[in-house]
């Protein structure tokens, strides 16, 4: 490894451990003793030399690194049964010994580690406050339906003529339920009135599709969702 490749892994596995350890003392009260920049600093320090020394010395790294979170979870667990104090000094150590192999994408991760533990309040406010139950349940189950159902789905054609797929047919459920869905969240952010303020200029014939059904109500870029009576997407007409 030549110098300057060494101090520029170095460097970013500091300013990594600096991040993630200002954002985590910054999160608790000054009396309260947590993991904070000084910790996160060494133990990217640590992480970083102990991979360049090799496989061995880094695996025993990070044995004594995880016994020492194991004891400090338990001693704090019932004043803070939280873990991510605990899951960000690993991610430190792990990403110190990246910077070695591939600086930039640590920085990349230490930078969005930092950024998920800052945001703990609006993270919790999303999951907790602004998503319903059954927003969750239609998410997930556009999720299910675009990852789990469709790569089973055979992409030979079903018909005499060579024409239906199972595969092609399935993309365009997903994408109407995709549509929905974001006209559901500009309507959640824009409010009904800003959602759909192209209703001005356009009237919009809706025909309702038997196949699908959700709830809520929604409206984007001429497509409209009606719920809970039934998923309805809607072929914008300019008025004559």
């Amino acid at each position: 490894m030549n110098t300057p490749a060494h101090w520029i892994g170095l460097l970013t596995a500091l300013g990594v451990g600096l991040l993630i350890g200002v954002v985590r003392e910054r999160r608790h009260e000054p009396h309260v003793s947590k993991a904070g920049t000084r910790t996160h600093a060494l133990v990217a320090m640590l992480g970083y030399v102990s991979w360049s020394l090799g496989t061995w010395p880094f695996v025993a790294t990070v044995l004594v690194v995880g016994a020492l979170v194991i004891g400090c979870y338990q001693a704090t667990a019932r004043s803070d049964p939280g873990q991510t104090g605990e899951v960000a000094l690993l991610v430190t150590l792990m990403l110190s010994a990246l910077a070695q192999q591939n600086p930039s994408l640590s920085a990349a991760l230490g930078v969005l580690a930092a950024a998920l533990l800052h945001a703990k309040h609006a993270s919790q406010r999303i999951s907790r406050v602004l998503i319903t139950d059954q927003e969750l349940q239609d998410a997930l189950i556009l999720v299910a339906a675009a990852l789990v159902v469709m790569p089973l789905l055979s992409d030979q054609a079903m018909d005499p003529w060579g024409v239906l797929q199972a595969t092609t047919l399935w993309r365009i459920v997903v994408l109407v339920m995709a549509v929905g869905m974001l006209g559901h969240v500009a309507q959640r952010a824009l409010g009904g009135v800003g959602a759909c303020h192209w209703r001005h200029s356009f009237r919009v014939l809706c025909l309702p599709l038997p196949w699908s059904s959700a709830r809520g109500s929604a409206c984007v870029a001429g497509t409209v969702m009606h719920y809970p009576q039934q998923l309805v997407p809607c072929w914008p007409i300019w008025r004559r």
